[in-house]
């Protein structure tokens, strides 16, 4: 009985916490990058809805990597995202700013209906860039443009990301 009753309590625990998909981005240029990480819906979802987007930019360090498995774990990684923005009203749920290290967390009603679909870049130079995944059709914007200040792109398979981003 405590086996199943532990069975029970771990099957909860991993659902609240279930998002299945994670992003991988790299810095290889020698200077520090500033980007914004978001997440969206799918085409099922009306307007790409949920949309759940780190509050600020986060700073990525010149030859650094960060991991991000799920928005309610964004905070415990190097360098943390604590806040983020969450319209879910096509989900049946409300716009508000969810906080995972004050026990504010994104419910997983939200979350496994959402994929990481974006990532804004601001260059050391200042440039902005906007790597995302389009959430209505195949296909979005994949890597930076011809003459960018950096390189940066995006590689995704099984519902995982790499983005590398080059000088």
């Amino acid at each position: 009985m405590k086996r199943i009753a532990l069975l029970i309590f771990l099957s909860i625990a991993s659902l609240a916490l279930s998002q299945t998909n994670t992003i991988q981005i790299i810095n290889f240029t020698p200077n520090n990058i500033q980007f914004r990480l978001a997440g969206r819906g799918n085409q099922l979802v009306m307007d790409c809805q949920p949309l759940i987007t780190a509050q600020g930019y986060t700073t990525l360090n010149s030859g650094q990597s960060v991991t991000y498995t799920q928005y309610n774990t964004a905070q415990l990684v190097n360098p943390p995202i604590y806040t983020w923005d969450v319209i879910a009203e096509a989900v049946g749920g409300t716009s508000y700013t969810a906080n995972p290290s004050t026990g504010n967390i994104i419910p997983a009603f939200v979350s496994n209906v959402s994929r990481w679909g974006v990532l804004d870049i601001i260059s050391p130079a200042g440039d902005y860039y906007r790597l995302e995944k389009a959430c209505e059709v195949p296909g979005g914007v994949f890597s930076t443009p011809p003459g960018a200040t950096v390189t940066a792109s995006w590689s995704e398979l099984g519902g995982n990301v790499l983005v590398v981003i080059t000088p």
